[in-house]
């Protein structure tokens, strides 16, 4: 075999090598970022005297279907469910410079408000929770939803 030619085999070899390394590291990363850790199922914020409950359905969200959020709303020192509030819920995710338009929870009895959103994109969504219940300052608190 000529010097020339095996040369030429060797670096089309070493290019292929190469583009198959670089495939592999491409897959290996996208893989990576979609294991993202999911949403908690229930999750939690102690906001002035209340503590305001998430359960995101389904867990985790998808862009396809809209996901529903019910909150539960306990006055904390009375452990009493509260049943007159008023709550306002948006959606942002920050790195895309998304958000979605502010709407209100309605009220389903026992403490409980729900929604449904349709979040536009996969990733880590923050809604942001605004809380007035008369007769008290209004609250604002947020939680991390991750989107698939």
């Amino acid at each position: 075999m000529k010097p020339y030619l095996r040369r030429n085999m060797l670096i089309l070899a070493v290019g292929i090598g190469f583009l198959l390394l670089v495939a592999w590291f491409g897959a290996f990363v996208s893989n990576v970022e979609s294991q993202k850790a999911p949403t908690a199922h229930v999750q939690s914020k102690q906001v002035g005297a209340y503590t305001i409950t998430l359960q995101v359905d389904p867990n985790p969200p998808v862009t396809t279907h809209p996901a529903t959020l019910a909150f539960q709303i306990v006055r904390t020192g009375k452990q009493q469910l509260v049943t007159n509030a008023h709550l306002f819920i948006s959606g942002d995710m920050e790195e895309m410079n998304m958000q979605t338009t502010q709407a209100e929870a309605q009220r389903q009895g026992n403490g409980v408000y729900s929604m449904r959103l349709q979040f536009s994109m996969s990733g880590s969504w923050l809604l942001r929770v605004h809380l007035e219940v008369p007769g008290s300052p209004a609250q604002d608190t947020s939680f991390e939803v991750t989107v698939q």
